[in-house]
């Protein structure tokens, strides 16, 4: 790690949980995922200097607990649909 931030890639496999997940529940819209993708990776340049107020650590946490909500809401195996939690 270098100043305290993330290695590049970290972030790969919540990234991609996410973008499953919009692919699955937007009827299959590879648009929807490409558009996904493409903020995320416009996102940082937004910001001043080429990225250097972005906290790669803040977006990795939220790209984290973002996926671990799909996950458990959605179901792990597809993605796909939505469960909902049994009363009993």
């Amino acid at each position: 790690m270098c100043d305290g931030q993330l290695p590049r890639g970290a972030s790969t496999p919540w990234r991609g949980i996410l973008i499953v997940w919009l692919y699955n529940n937007t009827g299959r819209s590879v648009f929807a995922a490409k558009l996904f993708h493409a903020t995320l990776n416009l996102g940082f340049m937004l910001f001043p200097i080429g990225g250097s107020h972005f906290d790669m650590r803040l977006g990795g946490l939220v790209m984290i607990i973002a996926a671990a909500m799909v996950a458990a809401g959605w179901g792990s195996r597809t993605l796909a649909r939505f469960r909902v939690p049994e009363h009993g």
